[in-house]
């Protein structure tokens, strides 16, 4: 009868062991967080079935082929590699080292030179290595202080970690004490496996060509087969088996091999064994904290912890723990195996280190709306009903939910999970009910939910998409439209689906859009001054009236909770938006005919209409009844806006002749300068021979200046001749100044005499004298200056009374 390969011992008694080049790495020596943790617990579980004759431990299967006395493994490769250097350092403790060493067969890596060498060195007989082993209270330091240790040795991560796992062992009393004991107990089998082997020429090539096509199909490695083996021992002491592994094995697996398409056949190993892993560990943290529990934040500590569970009985508790995790496990593998381009569930298999509810919001419900649906159904969600779940969680603003919201989210999505998609739910579910699974998550989460039972409705009892609303509500910035279901009715239960399709055009136009925003605005304010007719107010009315009520903000279109169920109070604004979309046609006409309509010429809505004016329509306004003017009102200050009185226009109107602006242009043989001060323009030539003084007439500059409509004003008392010049010399604030009309054209005429009188005094041909609206040239011994006119005077066009000017 052919004897059973089942240990080492025997596997070495049979064949040499070579580990192809093909083949990774010894990895469980290495020295980072995860393999650390891994390497303790396995030190653990060996040293209690060595120790305690009644337990062995399972390493599951070796395979690989055989060829001339040579076996290469395709799977296993770590697993032997760890045995043989716990068999190597047990024997070098006790008298089966010359055994050990000279009848059984060797150990070797092919995977590098160095590696291989090291290797061949355990394989020889060598009593100074034997003492080191027995005796070093600090093993790799001794050996790698040894004159044969070779320096590329300490750069090869295979022996790197050989040597890391053999310190480990050393640093345990128990395995040199009870070396003989252990040894013994290996060679019973404690540790055993299953020997799978392929026979026939070219084996080398064959376990090659074996690994390529084995872990092409995702063959798991370490650390995740280690895991894989952990969950199977949990998953059986549980009341019913739920076989994830088997599963994973025969179906999972070949999705996630074809969902990493294009990389490397070893990156695709990794990655598929990287987004397993994840996958297990985020799942396991959600159920921790849905049981109150704390998250495991590293890999390692998932892994330890997963070992603990699997060393142990577990607890009535322990186990419904384990059941739900599992179900929830393959509730996610199965949606992924059938939607696995779902671009929300692949984020639980990509999320690493840590996996925290409160920070991965959208993910955990819709986890938890597969694991609900799963138990409930016993068959997957489709990708589209996870599009419609998650696109409701939009509205509802579940990332913005409050840290107590786990639970309300576990209510939301048990019930939902009743319907076949959550737009079945709002339909056939009370409202109050709906409300009652998500309390105190948000300070507006009822009229949400509210708001999404109404376009629930209305989806299926019209018949329309389920993103039907989606172009609104991103416009919204918030997900939320309520204020267009309480213009049509719909939020009081009295709806009118031809309306609502009529103002969702108006919407798309002016909702939010800031392209729009003037004109909007415009809309709105003349909506605001509509009586209860909607006829247009008279402009004295609207001035007498002006307030705040015709500016607009965003927030009138949105409400919270509390606010719901006194709208009119709380948001008096709804029923000037409703009287602005049931009148938009008759209000853009308005609009239109407004600026021809002289009715309106003194009222400061036509002239912020015609203007353009943002700043009118946006701001708080004050009616003066002392002066007849509106003011607006910004930050508690006042300031005279330029429609209240009547505003110099593009003609600019002055009084005629009444000023003569002078400027030289000249070119002398020394820089003399030109000076204006105070209205007058003294000139001096640059030898002081001849001294010329030209007297401007003084001009009434307020108002015959070049007038800027945004910042000057005035106004004429016709009776008594007194024009008012208002000019704003601050963002709120201004001054003014009066004028006799007639007095400064007797105070011109007086100081221009007395400067023609001056003039004559002085020898006419060698000055210059400057008639109003000419141009003259002087020349005088080789120095030329050439005067002319600057500004010349706009005619006034008689006497206007504010009520005749034109705006």
């Amino acid at each position: 009868m052919k004897e059973e390969i089942n240990t080492l011992i025997k596997l070495l008694s049979k064949y040499e062991v070579r580990i192809p080049i093909i083949q990774r790495d010894y990895a469980q020596g290495r020295d980072n967080e995860k393999s650390n943790e891994v390497r303790k617990n396995l030190i653990k579980d060996i040293k209690t079935c060595l120790t305690d004759g009644g337990k062995s431990i399972d390493f599951n299967f070796v395979y690989g082929t055989v060829s001339e006395g040579v076996f290469y493994p395709v799977d296993g490769q770590q697993r032997l590699t760890t045995l043989y250097l716990l068999h190597w350092f047990l024997a070098c403790n006790c008298n089966k080292f010359e055994c050990f060493t000279k009848i059984l067969k060797g150990f070797s890596y092919m995977t590098r030179n160095s590696a291989s060498e090291f290797f061949s060195l355990l394989n020889t007989p060598n009593d100074n290595l034997r003492n080191i082993v027995k005796e070093s209270k600090n093993l790799r330091k001794d050996i790698e202080n040894q004159s044969w240790f070779q320096v590329e040795w300490g750069y090869d991560p295979t022996v790197d970690a050989a040597l890391t796992f053999l310190n480990d062992l050393s640093m345990n009393a128990d395995f040199r004490s009870n070396a003989t004991q252990y040894y013994e107990r290996l060679e019973n089998s404690s540790i055993n496996f299953t020997h799978i082997v392929e026979n026939g020429d070219g084996a080398e090539t064959k376990a090659a060509k074996s690994y390529i096509r084995m872990n092409a199909r995702g063959k798991a490695l370490e650390p995740f087969e280690n895991l894989k083996a952990m969950i199977d021992s949990i998953d059986g002491k549980l009341h019913t088996t739920l076989g994830f592994t088997n599963k994973y094995d025969s179906k999972y697996i070949d999705t996630l091999y074809r969902n990493c398409s294009g990389l490397t056949l070893e990156m695709k190993t990794a990655e598929i064994n990287r987004k397993s892993l994840n996958c297990l560990k985020n799942i396991y943290n959600l159920n921790c904290q849905l049981k109150g529990k704390d998250v495991l934040v590293s890999e390692a500590k998932f892994i330890s912890k997963i070992y603990e569970n699997s060393q142990k009985k577990l607890s009535d508790e322990e186990k419904n723990f384990f059941i739900d995790y599992f179900n929830m496990t393959i509730a996610v593998f199965d949606y992924f195996n059938n939607e696995p381009d779902d671009g929300i569930i692949k984020n639980i298999f990509e999320a690493e280190d840590h996996f925290y509810a409160n920070e991965n919001k959208t993910i955990v419900a819709v986890v938890l709306y597969i694991y609900c649906f799963y138990n409930n159904n016993g068959f997957s969600l489709t990708k589209e009903q996870i599009e419609k779940y998650n696109y409701v969680l939009h509205n509802l603003n579940l990332y913005k939910w409050s840290e107590n919201y786990l639970e309300s989210i576990k209510n939301f999505t048990n019930v939902v999970a009743n319907n076949e998609d959550v737009f079945d739910y709002f339909c056939n579910t009370d409202l109050n009910d709906i409300q009652n699974t998500c309390q105190g998550v948000l300070e507006d989460i009822n009229v949400r939910i509210k708001e999404q039972k109404i376009k629930a409705d209305i989806i299926k009892g019209e018949g329309l998409t389920w993103d039907y609303f989606d172009e609104l509500e991103t416009q919204s910035g918030v997900r939320k439209i309520q204020y267009l279901l309480y213009i049509t009715g719909y939020w009081s239960n009295l709806s009118d689906y031809g309306k609502l399709l009529t103002y969702i055009d108006i919407a798309n136009t002016y909702f939010k859009s800031y392209e729009n925003d003037l004109k909007w605005r415009k809309i709105f304010a003349i909506a605001a001054h509509l009586d209860c007719n909607n006829t247009l107010k008279s402009g004295s009315e609207i001035n007498k009236n002006c307030g705040s009520k015709h500016i607009w903000y965003d927030e009138f279109l949105f409400w919270n909770d509390n606010e719901d169920k006194e709208l009119l109070v709380t948001r008096p604004q709804l029923d000037i938006i409703k009287k602005a979309y049931k009148n938009k046609a008759a209000i853009d006409g308005l609009i239109d005919s407004l600026l021809n309509d002289s009715y309106y010429d003194i009222c400061w809505l036509k002239y912020a209409i015609k203007n353009e004016y943002k700043e009118l329509l946006d701001k708080e306004l004050i009616w003066d009844s002392n002066t007849s003017i509106v003011k607006l009102k910004d930050y508690g200050k006042y300031r005279y806006d330029m429609y209240v009185l009547h505003v110099v226009g593009k003609k600019q109107y002055g009084l005629m002749n009444l000023t003569a602006t002078a400027k030289s242009e000249y070119k002398f043989d020394s820089n003399t300068s030109y000076i204006h001060s105070n209205g007058r323009t003294p000139f001096t030539t640059g030898d002081r021979k001849y001294i010329m003084r030209l007297y401007i007439p003084i001009s009434i500059t307020n108002i015959n200046m070049n007038y800027d409509k945004n910042t000057c004003l005035y106004s004429y008392d016709e009776t008594n001749h007194i024009y008012t010049i208002y000019t704003v010399n601050s963002p709120y604030g201004f001054t003014y100044a009066e004028y006799d009309i007639t007095t400064e054209v007797q105070k011109q005429n007086n100081e221009y005499n007395n400067q023609f009188a001056q003039l004559k005094c002085y020898k006419l041909d060698n000055y210059l004298e400057i008639k109003v609206g000419e141009k003259h040239d002087w020349q005088q011994e080789g120095r030329s200056s050439i005067w002319k006119i600057d500004d010349i005077p706009i005619a006034f066009k008689g006497h206007y009374s504010c009520n005749q000017l034109k705006l």
